[in-house]
């Protein structure tokens, strides 16, 4: 159970590999969130993935000649060969065990609305925090589920408070498993569901979401993704149909790069 532990929460472990990418996949409606998840993401982020309606429009690409040119080629088939779809089968395995839920409906209920990913960079010697959004259909379900899950994993939810909004920190009882896992702070806001390994993170999307609801600021005066400008611009010019997008602040980035020599 200790080793189970472990590997259930390591952001690198093939379960949450799996949840990264089936977020992307996996949609049960065509209905779109009532407010962009992009206004609870802070303008630091470096990269910004926000995707609805993706059950309709992935279907669409998986029959489309450039899907069925890609399945015929080498590298594809090297990869389903790999070790990392190896893990990611083994991680989605592992997810339909522990909650005793079928994995499509699972996810469709946790991600079948609108998902956001924000991955923020923290310097040359540190790896990037993420931070995770998503509307969910039903907040009290996806609270049982997560108890069920730490329990049987071995995780602890401790529950805290930051400008009155509870949120929680999850991390392993066994000592030996904290020093292999991270812990996970998430909360719910009405039905956004948010997770970061960052707690810093997830109380910035607390304070947007608590000025948002509560009027204390503006929409436009908030320090949000939303209301950047070279974000803005960049959904500008995207038909109104799309709903999937992904943005990247190439300047978030400049300490890893490195001039080239002459």
């Amino acid at each position: 159970m200790k080793q189970q532990s472990r590997e259930m929460f390591n952001p690198r472990s093939g379960v949450w590999a799996a949840v990264l990418v089936l977020i992307f996949f996996v949609s049960a409606t065509a209905v779109r969130a009532a407010r962009p998840l992009s206004q609870l993401v802070d303008q630091k982020a470096g990269i910004y993935l926000e995707s609805t309606e993706l059950d309709r429009h992935i279907r669409q690409f998986l029959h489309s000649p450039l899907a069925t040119r890609f399945k015929e080629t080498e590298v594809f088939r090297n990869w389903l060969q790999s070790q990392d779809v190896s893990n990611l089968k083994q991680g989605l395995q592992q997810l339909e065990t522990l909650t005793e839920q079928p994995l499509l409906p699972l996810l469709s209920d946790l991600f079948g609305e609108s998902v956001g990913l924000a991955v923020f960079n923290n310097g040359p010697k540190q790896a990037p925090s993420v931070l995770l959004l998503t509307t969910v259909k039903d907040p009290e379900k996806t609270q049982s589920l997560f108890q069920q899950w730490f329990q049987k994993t071995g995780m602890q939810a401790t529950a805290a408070k930051y400008l009155e909004i509870p949120f929680y920190s999850a991390s392993p009882q066994s000592t030996d498993a904290a020093k292999a896992a991270p812990i996970v702070y998430y909360c719910f806001f009405d039905r956004t569901l948010i997770i970061s390994e960052s707690e810093p993170l997830l109380q910035s999307s607390i304070t947007l979401a608590v000025n948002l609801e509560r009027r204390q600021q503006p929409l436009q005066d908030q320090n949000c993704l939303y209301n950047l400008k070279m974000y803005q611009r960049a959904r500008a010019v995207l038909a109104p149909e799309v709903t999937g997008s992904g943005f990247c602040t190439p300047r978030a980035w400049d300490v890893h790069m490195k001039r080239p020599r002459y």
